[in-house]
């Protein structure tokens, strides 16, 4: 969906191997069908990356001005948003990660959704019935009610973009339509060859 970005950052925790290793290299692929390279930054070399707020906020604040940044750090995503929403002339578009985080940042056209209640409903529906519960489960965009696209329209109430497409409220809807069959055609055989 951002792929139109003329340049991109993941800023992850940590280097991995699992589920964030995947997270990344997924969103590099994506961009890529853009023909640009999206440039992959690490907080940290362990878990402590998932706490460094104040390092994500000096790494935004060094971005290009017109920059596309994916958050893969947990806890210090809030210094990525918070970033995006003190710098005056800050002009970075930033994904939302697993809740809606349009009141995070103005920034945040589209946020990814991961609805964990919805899991812990349906998995008390399961053990309530008596169903043995498995050990792993895995969800992915197929699951239209446990991970979802969710687009935020306060976006475009306070919206200054470097790029006239962005400007128009059915580019997001339209770019996740194009590329979401795509996407979950890519998670499919990532899980295949597991």
């Amino acid at each position: 969906m951002a792929s139109e970005a003329e340049s991109a950052s993941v800023i992850a925790a940590m280097r991995s191997e699992n589920y964030l290793g995947d997270a990344v290299n997924g969103f590099v692929e994506g961009f890529s069908v853009g023909g640009n390279k999206a440039e992959v930054i690490y907080l940290a070399e362990d878990e402590s990356g998932y706490g460094m707020p104040d390092e994500g906020y000096k790494i935004v604040s060094r971005l290009p001005y017109n920059s596309f940044i994916y958050p893969l750090a947990g806890g210090s995503n809030s210094g990525m948003y918070k970033a995006t929403r003190e710098e005056e002339f800050n002009m970075n578009l930033i994904a939302g990660m697993d809740v809606d985080c349009s009141n995070y940042s103005t920034r945040v056209p589209f946020s990814v959704i991961f609805n964990i209640r919805e899991v812990v409903h349906s998995l008390l529906d399961e053990w309530i019935n008596g169903n043995e519960l498995q050990a792993h489960y895995s969800f992915d965009l197929s699951d239209d009610d446990i991970v979802y696209i969710a687009f935020c329209e306060s976006f475009f109430d306070n919206l200054i973009a470097w790029g006239d497409y962005y400007s128009d409220p059915d580019y997001w809807t339209q770019m996740c339509d194009r590329y979401k069959a795509k996407a979950i055609e890519k998670e499919e055989s990532y899980y295949e060859s597991r």
